[in-house]
């Protein structure tokens, strides 16, 4: 009592020669006198002036012999730093969605337990809740301090912070004040942290068990599943403030999105509940990317039904035309094909999902589009799945299908493809070159023209698109003539990647006879009767054509004069 009254009545320069003889009246104390003491040496921090790097003054403050007391004195610290600079009103009565652990409930009540659906519930809550704190906590520890005023407070938290700066302890044991401190309210400790953050966080390693846990708590509140001794040691959720800069080091940390459940609280949280805004669930996104790269695929398969209606959500919630929304929507597109590319097998029963990502290329602005075909190459590698594969006959709407740069492509997985696409009336392949014959070991590597010609011969009736590319070892006239031995009388769109004799094209012209409305040819190799036969036949046999767009190929031994002549018979 003598020194609670007295300490604070004393010289500066006698408070800082006591702060030694404090320290070593820790030991063996009752918590209250602990606390009582610890206030002191806080109220005197803010007159020590500390030279950084010196041995003496981790021999003063250090308490390198005595571990526990440093770190009672250090979370110490951390309390005061998380004091806020209005106490919240009382508790009143107030409907609150209660979130439930995803390792205590069944999944459906972890899929609601936060969003808008979610079965009320009535709790006991603050309406300004002590962010990472409670409010017996707070008590114990404004009357250690002996002052409320906001004022002190804000004096006492930037002492701490120069006080720690002083490289006195370890930078793992004093990370987590200098990144709670970036939230504070407050400028002037807002800087105080600032000036060494940046040295911090890099020499921290954020993916050690010991700084993700903490990023848990913090951001989560203290487990429900870990037994405290005393109701005061338990922490609540953060808030907005706190969240915001938590999420910097929770998306450094791999090992972070790789531990459930607590992962995928803290997605939904971010996206789903109170304490969120547009910057956090963007984050949260982030951290969902996150998710899908890192974690192992067993652990991934068991919460992808969670992360997929998580990301489901927000495509329903997030329907606004402001930017904020766009780009939401927009990474939701691309984590959903990349969530395809990993767990396949989600989606091969259910092409609710693949039609939504087509009906919203309609409507979306150019941003968004851009990230949903992003999401649909995802999906093209969800499509030659074995898992796919596995369900003939699931997608019998799907009427075009763009496989244009899939070099992995093989007989099999074509072939595989077109079963599951029963009704098939676009076919594009461009960029990926046809070779000729293979051995049977090879048709699961391999795409080859003969595999690509049965296909073509069989349902000659309904294509209505093809584009379809040549290896430079296959030629294409005789190629081409064999692919269309039976006459597609609906083919209207027609591309082809090779070098064409301009007598194969007229052949062409003659057998697909005016249903033409769109040809593209690579290479037309010309001959010596120059172009004249060519818009001869183009008159007679294509005048239903509104697009042709033809690359000339002219011998090299012609002369200048010959070419112009062939290229503009006439002149």
């Amino acid at each position: 009592m003598y020194i609670k009254m007295g300490f604070m009545r004393l010289k500066p320069d006698y408070q800082i020669e006591l702060i030694p003889l404090l320290f070593q009246s820790l030991t063996n104390r009752s918590i209250p006198h602990q606390e009582l003491l610890m206030g002191l040496i806080v109220y005197a921090l803010q007159y020590v002036k500390i030279i950084p790097n010196m041995n003496e003054n981790i021999i003063k403050y250090g308490l390198t012999d005595q571990p526990i007391i440093r770190n009672l004195f250090l979370n110490f610290l951390l309390n005061i730093i998380l004091l806020p600079y209005n106490k919240p009103r009382n508790t009143t009565r107030t409907t609150q969605r209660s979130y439930i652990e995803p390792s205590q409930a069944p999944v459906d009540e972890v899929l609601f337990s936060t969003m808008d659906d979610a079965p009320s519930k009535e709790a006991e809550v603050f309406k300004q809740p002590y962010p990472c704190m409670n409010e017996q906590l707070y008590n114990r520890i404004t009357e250690a301090i002996q002052t409320d005023d906001l004022n002190q407070v804000e004096k006492l938290k930037v002492a701490i912070l120069k006080f720690l700066n002083g490289n006195i302890y370890s930078e793992n044991d004093i990370i987590f004040h200098f990144v709670l401190a970036t939230a504070d309210s407050r400028y002037s400790v807002v800087l105080a942290a600032e000036h060494d953050i940046k040295r911090l966080t890099v020499a921290v390693d954020w993916n050690s068990m010991q700084h993700v846990q903490s990023l848990f708590e913090f951001f989560l509140g203290t487990s429900k599943t870990i037994k405290q001794q005393n109701a005061d040691l338990i922490r609540n959720p953060s808030n907005t403030r706190i969240r915001l800069k938590l999420y910097s080091y929770l998306l450094k940390s791999r090992t972070a999105s790789t531990i459930f459940p607590h992962a995928i609280q803290i997605l939904y949280e971010s996206l789903f509940g109170n304490s969120t805004n547009v910057r956090i669930k963007y984050f949260s996104l982030q951290f969902a990317q996150n998710m899908i790269q890192n974690a192992e695929l067993n652990s991934l398969v068991g919460v992808s039904k969670l992360i997929l209606h998580a990301l489901e959500k927000i495509l329903i919630t997030e329907t606004n035309k402001t930017h904020d929304a766009s780009r939401l929507r927009s990474l939701t597109y691309v984590l959903i094909g990349k969530l395809s590319y990993r767990v396949p097998k989600l989606f091969s029963d259910d092409i609710r999902l693949t039609q939504q990502f087509f009906e919203a290329l309609k409507i979306e602005d150019n941003e968004c589009c851009l990230n949903i075909q992003e999401a649909l190459t995802y999906y093209k590698f969800f499509f030659l799945s074995h898992n796919f594969s596995q369900n003939s006959n699931i997608y019998p709407s799907i009427k075009r299908l763009n496989l244009n740069g899939n070099t992995h492509l093989s007989d099999y997985a074509f072939n595989c493809l077109m079963t599951s696409f029963p009704n098939i009336e676009s076919l594009h392949l461009l960029d990926i070159p046809l070779r000729s014959f293979i051995n049977s070991n090879e048709s699961r590597t391999v795409l080859t023209f003969e595999n690509i010609c049965s296909y073509i011969q069989k349902y000659h009736e309904r294509i209505q698109e093809l584009t379809i590319s040549f290896d430079s070892s296959l030629s294409c006239d005789t190629q081409l003539k064999r692919l269309f031995i039976k006459i597609p009388t609906k083919l209207t769109y027609f591309h082809i990647d090779g070098t064409l004799n301009v007598s194969t094209l007229l052949h062409f012209l003659l057998l697909f006879d005016n249903h033409l409305k769109i040809l593209i040819v690579g290479r037309l190799k010309l001959d010596h009767t120059g172009c004249q036969p060519l818009f001869a036949a183009l008159c007679q046999y294509a005048s239903n054509l509104k697009k042709l767009c033809v690359f000339l190929n002219i011998p090299m031994h012609f002369s200048a004069t010959q070419q112009q002549k062939i290229r503009f018979p006439g002149t």
